[in-house]
């Protein structure tokens, strides 16, 4: 069988099939679903409309910054791009936050403005400070008919107004008052939240608010009765929506927003007033008014009068807020009854308004103006509470009392009472006729940030400031921080005719109304003065401001801060002088300490053992550089200790603000292509891997950059206006050695010349190697050591990106930045991938990544 089966014939096999060649899995075309699942977790970059956009006003910015993850895979515990503030004092410079919801904001975002990663700022910031609060203050002129305050001269409050003729003591024990219905009503709601809790912890400060509290919140018609007798004239006109209601907290609020929108009152929507709002209330001297220029006696009996009619007019005018504040709270409580809102602020409608559509309705009514007095109303209440004292004379001035840089509680308000003709506005000037001291409610956060601010930049000197501090941190309601002559022997004031808040004049100089109009935006020039004079009496305004917490959002919190260290520290000022560069930074002892507003701060804020805290950089190495020579060398480059004035230009790519261009955030750095276009295909092959900076070499890693040192050089004064400035201005460099370790090193001079800016990188959620790159988007790599050799010309439209591996490494490419002009993104490895750094770049028009 078996033959046989061999012997059979064996057939012939079927043609093989003609063979197609396989298809090219680079060129295919990819669908929605392929690009959902490259670009999951990459963040997306645009700026939208504000949702308050059609209620702006003309010369506000509409639009503002927004990263979505379009495709999925957002960060968890929306981690951003910046840091949270170090300590609850340090809110105070922002209005984004839970407590103060439905707020106006500043602009740029304060909570931007420390980024995640050392001398950084968020993208926000970044965006918004071209076009934000100070630009639009900037070069504002006043009418003939307004003064610097933004206030219409001439005229009364009755007629302008609607504002009766009341005593400085009822603004006071009124204040007072309506401090404590807040508190009452601040601990109902606290007490309803905590209600699952068997356990209440309250401390001291909470204690003395208690105190005070009012039994019951007044009603409606208690409210109105009190508004309508003592502080303004009854409405002649009722809508017909308050027709049924005419006693409804609908007429009241609107009835103080049209009072507060009048021109008789500061805008503290305007940058320049919000940190004079301290200087009105605690300063020596006058903060705004127009005035010729008198001689001798006259002139200063001018001045004093004017700047007690200052404090009146602001505190009337917080009151008013605070009025306002009170009721809009009132309707907005969780705990109102639904039947009384809707009896006592919309009668004829079945449903009573949202909070969002409230908020909106006097929005419209009083426009950004009355928002921010709303927002000063809510600080000074949850700040500022007011003890009342016995009148009395004022004390003798002594000599100890001169030393001391705050003023005993017994001047801390002495006006004259107004004219008691009915027919006459009141017109607050000089009648001593009772005393108030002004405690803060917070007064362990705020000591306690001062604390953590000073032990963060490690202050020379920490732990006597802290026994001080503590020492002065009231233990009753009567006590004060106050009350315990401080350390400091005089005060911090501020003077200068070139600062973002423009200070008194001293007589026989410009006139206020020419000093008060020439202020700088800030992204424009960093530097500004704060001056000490040696011969003032008490001020202290800065320190106040702080202490107190009576602090509105923005820079401010930052300056005075730093003047409050400074005021408890005699010895620093001893050293230092009366003349503090709040924008530069300082010499003490051996190290120098920083402003992020200055480039050197940003710079020298990524060495290793420095902190930043609050605006602040330090300690820093000191200056000069240890030069060899034939006789064994010399420290050149050296400043003597005080307050040093940084020249530099602005950045080379400074073009126009991105801010300006909203549309080309989002074009040029959409992850399917630089200008991107809904039914443009893409295939496979056109995305790629961007360089793996994990797997860099070792000898990358090793490479060794010592920073050598601060050299400064003074810079030679041209002008009259240079001869008379206060700071001897100085251009900076930074000496480094870069080499290997074990190496011969190459000695390199980076001169800080432009101030330029550190953006962090936004945060996304890849794995592996991070996200693909459209080739669109073009780039090159460099290593530290040639950075020296490059020139941006050879790479056009591209972004330089560098690989930093250590401190060292990171000062040496912040320095090259800021010596050829160039802002850069800064992308935290397992933070932020390579792909989304360089299209962020793209989108803000930034030519440098770095990449630590």
């Amino acid at each position: 069988m078996i033959s046989e089966v061999l012997d059979e014939p064996t057939p012939t096999p079927p043609p093989l099939p003609t063979s197609q060649p396989l298809p090219d899995p680079a060129m295919e075309l990819l669908t929605d679903a392929d690009i959902a699942m490259l670009f999951e977790g990459a963040p997306h970059f645009a700026l939208v409309p504000r949702a308050d956009e059609e209620l702006l006003a003309e010369d506000e910015y509409a639009f503002e910054p927004a990263v979505t993850f379009p495709f999925g895979g957002g960060i968890e515990g929306g981690a951003g791009d910046c840091k949270p503030p170090g300590h609850p004092a340090f809110t105070l410079c922002t209005s984004r936050n839970p407590d103060e919801e439905g707020m106006v904001k500043e602009v740029p975002s304060m909570g931007s403005f420390m980024g995640a990663e050392p001398g950084t700022c968020g993208l926000e910031y970044f965006l918004m400070l071209p076009v934000g609060d100070s630009d639009r203050d900037h070069d504002e002129g006043y009418d003939d008919g307004m003064d610097e305050g933004g206030r219409e001269r001439g005229g009364g409050l009755r007629e302008r107004g609607g504002v009766r003729s009341m005593e400085i003591g009822y603004i006071v024990d009124r204040l007072k008052e309506l401090g404590s219905i807040w508190q009452a009503k601040k601990r109902e709601r606290k007490v309803r939240d905590e209600a699952q809790s068997s356990v209440e912890v309250v401390d001291q400060d909470e204690e003395e608010d208690m105190e005070e509290e009012k039994d019951a919140t007044p009603t409606s018609v208690h409210m109105y009765t009190h508004l309508f007798t003592y502080v303004l004239f009854p409405p002649t006109r009722i809508t017909t929506d308050d027709y049924l209601d005419p006693y409804s907290l609908k007429v009241q609020i609107m009835a103080l927003i049209q009072t507060l929108a009048k021109k008789v009152w500061l805008d503290f929507s305007k940058v320049r007033w919000r940190i004079k709002l301290g200087q009105i209330l605690w300063g020596d001297s006058i903060a705004t008014g127009a005035a010729e220029e008198e001689d001798g006696a006259e002139y200063e009996e001018w001045k004093a009068s004017a700047k007690e009619s200052e404090r009146v007019w602001l505190l009337l005018q917080i009151l008013l807020a605070c009025e306002l504040l009170v009721r809009i709270d009132s309707v907005l409580s969780d705990n109102e009854n639904m039947d009384h809102r809707r009896a006592s602020v919309q009668s004829n409608q079945s449903l009573p308004e949202s909070k969002e559509q409230l908020l909106r309705r006097l929005y419209e009514a009083g426009g950004a103006k009355v928002q921010w007095d709303i927002l000063l109303a809510r600080r000074w209440l949850e700040n500022i509470r007011i003890v009342e004292m016995d009148a009395k004379p004022p004390p003798v001035e002594n000599e100890r009392e001169k030393s001391s840089f705050l003023a005993p509680p017994s001047r801390w308000f002495t006006f004259q009472q107004p004219s008691p003709e009915p027919s006459t506005p009141p017109t607050p000037d000089a009648q001593h006729i009772t005393d108030a001291l002004l405690l803060p409610r917070q007064s362990r956060r705020q000591v306690g940030g001062l604390l953590h601010f000073a032990r963060k930049i490690r202050w020379p000197n920490v732990d006597a400031l802290a026994q001080q501090a503590i020492a002065r941190t009231p233990a009753t309601p009567a006590s004060s921080i106050y009350d315990t002559p401080p350390l400091a022997g005089s005060p911090i004031s501020m003077h200068s005719t070139n600062s973002y808040f423009p200070g008194p004049v001293p007589p026989r100089s410009k006139r206020l109304r020419e000093l008060a109009s020439d202020v700088p935006t800030l992204h424009k020039k960093k530097s500004s003065i704060l001056t000490v004079p040696s011969d003032m009496g008490y001020g202290g305004w800065l320190s106040r401001s702080y202490l107190t917490g009576l602090i509105l959002p923005g820079e401010g919190l930052g300056h005075l801060i730093m003047s409050t260290l400074l005021e408890n520290d005699p010895a620093a000022v001893e050293v230092l002088g009366y003349n503090a560069n709040l924008y530069g930074g300082l010499q003490y002892m051996g190290k120098t300490w920083w402003s992020r507003y200055c480039v050197v701060g940003r710079v020298m804020a990524g060495c290793e053992g420095v902190e930043e805290e609050c605006g602040w950089v330090g300690p820093v190495m000191g200056s000069g550089v240890f030069v060899e020579g034939e006789e064994g060398g010399v420290m050149m480059g050296q400043i003597p200790d005080g307050w040093v004035d940084v020249v530099t230009s602005p950045p080379l790519d400074g073009k126009t603000p991105r801010a300006l261009e909203p549309k080309m955030i989002g074009f040029c750095g959409d992850v399917r292509g630089k200008g991107w276009k809904q039914g443009i295909e893409l295939r496979r092959q056109q995305f790629v891997k961007v360089k793996n900076t994990a797997a860099a070499t070792t000898a990358d890693k090793l490479i060794d950059v010592q920073v050598k040192g601060l050299f400064f050089t003074l810079v030679e004064q041209q002008t009259e206006e240079d001869i008379d400035a206060d700071f001897q201005s100085y251009d900076a460099a930074v000496h480094f050695l870069v080499g290997p370790q074990m190496g011969e090193k190459k000695l390199h001079v980076l001169d800080l010349r432009y101030d330029v800016s550190f953006v962090a990188a936004w945060p996304c959620n890849s794995t592996g190697d991070g996200h693909l790159l459209h080739e669109s988007f073009e780039y090159i790599n460099l290593r530290i050591e040639e950075l020296g050799e490059f020139r941006f010309e050879e790479a056009e439209e591209k972004v330089v990106v560098v690989d930093v591996w250590n401190p060292g490494q990171r000062v040496f490419a912040y320095a090259w930045c800021a010596q050829r002009g160039r802002s850069a993104v800064v992308a935290t490895r397992g933070r932020s991938c390579s792909s989304c750094a360089i299209r962020e770049a793209f989108a803000i028009r930034l030519g440098v990544v770095v990449v630590v």
